[in-house]
């Protein structure tokens, strides 16, 4: 196991009734989005693994959390997405947990305790994805990555998708989050940096609409935008 430091954390908040855990409560939309990501990950792996040339399967979590939660509905904790990563067969041969809190950062380590396969990066994932994670997935060097981005928020940078789209070797699962975009952008007067954090994430100047074709890598058919990247996305809604 491997821990990168980069910055230091900024510790968000999780449920009062759990505050020493530092682990997040989620709701039934999040069990169900972690349920379909435990099904398809094998699935990606097999498929890989099948293939005649040795592909190197690299798993990354761009907001891993601690690698546990609390389900809202069952008061129970629950294994995240890290944690569930790691119980996928056939294995990843590299895993790549990012997060910016420390304390979580912490509960990582734990979990990927003699692990050698396991990294544990803390800070900006924006900045550890591009930098760091993503050059080591090269299309030409035989490696595919499986990228996680899951954000709290309008955190995420459009220079990341982007990355991703032209490097060919990575497959991005993103949720979306229309709940933030909508309760603090659409529904309510924006604040300035809500306003900075919607340009960043959609990669737009103030006042313009967000179009996606505007790089060649995200073609409005999904058939061109393979071809053009060999890259692919997915794309959950937050309920």
């Amino acid at each position: 196991m491997h821990t990168n430091l980069c910055m230091p954390s900024k510790k968000r908040s999780s449920s009062p009734q759990f505050a020493e855990t530092k682990h997040d409560e989620i709701g039934f939309w999040s069990e169900i989005k972690l349920d379909i990501l435990k099904a398809y990950w094998p699935e990606y792996t097999k498929i890989l693994k099948k293939q005649s040339w040795d592909f190197r399967k690299l798993y990354v979590d761009a907001f891993a959390g601690s690698g546990l939660h609390v389900s809202r509905t069952k008061g129970e904790f629950v294994k995240g997405s890290p944690a569930r990563a790691l119980d996928v067969m056939p294995p990843f041969d590299e895993y790549h947990f990012v997060d910016l809190d420390e304390a979580k950062v912490q509960s990582l380590e734990k979990l990927a305790a003699a692990k050698p396969s396991v990294h544990v990066h803390h800070g900006d994932c924006n900045e550890i994805l591009v930098n760091k994670i993503f050059p080591l997935a090269l299309y030409e060097e035989y490696r595919r990555a499986l990228c996680l981005l899951d954000p709290y928020s309008l955190q995420l940078d459009w220079k990341v998708t982007a990355q991703a789209g032209e490097m060919r070797s990575i497959e991005v699962f993103l949720n979306f989050p229309i709940m933030d975009i909508n309760r603090n952008v659409l529904r309510a007067e924006a604040t300035k940096s809500k306003i900075r954090d919607m340009d960043r994430f959609w990669a737009t100047k103030h006042g313009e609409m967000p179009h996606i074709g505007r790089n060649r890598s995200y073609s409005a058919s999904p058939n061109n935008r393979r071809s053009q990247t060999g890259s692919s996305s997915r794309h959950f809604n937050e309920g």
